[in-house]
């Protein structure tokens, strides 16, 4: 158990999984807090994590290697909490868009995002130690504050934590940004303020839904034409105007 490392989610950690512990009626804080103490965690480090868990109803607590993330996970159900261990994953380490509207991002959640039909996504690509990436970093936020309200997402990936993603996409400066809608993407190229980002990222939403509306116009015509052309097949085949071989007007 003491190998562990425990944290309030401020810290850096690259441990592969984690124990997230989820806030359960009917269990105090007092037998959460004996869980730590068996793990030789004192009371002034456990009680801050015990705040962020019930005030947020679930924090990863804990981070280490996965066989005693599952024996600490087991010490806290036995006293009737829930506590899952699972991997590792980008949301849980701290971010430069940490406490924003901005999606912390991995390669497996970019893919998602990329796929995503419902209104698009703005991504950045940065690096923690690129001086342009750090002074965008307020401008950002301010965008996804407000993209958010327009049912438009934003995300941010960090290039040293998903190596080999930049090359993949291309990618050769920091910060890149990008948009991405239904698998197409799109580099942005303007200036790093908050007013051209948003007016980037709405300008490509209203561009993919019109192509989307245009799509659906089309599809709708050509099913229409090909229910004219189907229900014309059982008349004959046309001589020349007027006349239609197969079909003989009464008298």
């Amino acid at each position: 158990m003491r190998a562990l490392t425990f944290f309030v989610v401020a810290a850096l950690t690259r441990a592969q999984h984690v124990v997230e512990l989820h806030a359960t009626d009917g269990v105090s804080s007092n037998e959460a807090l004996k869980v730590f103490q068996s793990m030789g965690v004192t009371a002034e480090q456990a009680n801050p994590l015990l705040e962020r868990v019930a005030a947020a109803g679930k924090s990863v607590v804990i981070q280490g290697p996965k066989e005693a993330c599952e024996r600490a996970a087991a010490a806290f159900s036995a006293v009737g909490m829930q506590a899952v261990t699972r991997q590792l994953t980008a949301a849980d380490k701290p971010s430069e868009y940490g406490d924003s509207d901005v999606i912390i991002a991995d390669a497996a959640k970019l893919e998602e995002l990329a796929q995503d039909k419902s209104g698009g996504t703005l991504v950045t690509f940065y690096a923690p130690w690129c001086g342009h990436c750090i002074k965008m970093v307020p401008e950002f936020k301010k965008a996804a504050s407000i993209l958010k309200r327009l049912g438009i997402k934003t995300a941010a990936v960090n290039s040293d934590d998903n190596a080999g993603l930049a090359q993949k996409l291309g990618i050769r400066g920091f910060p890149t940004v990008r948009w991405v809608y239904n698998g197409a993407w799109s580099e942005y190229k303007a200036e790093r303020t908050s007013a051209d980002l948003v007016v980037f990222a709405t300008t490509q939403a209203a561009v993919a839904k019109l192509k989307g509306a245009a799509g659906a116009a089309i599809k709708g015509a050509k099913l229409a034409m090909s229910k004219v052309l189907s229900g014309a097949s059982g008349m004959g085949k046309a001589v020349s105007p007027g006349l239609q071989v197969g079909a003989v007007a009464p008298a």
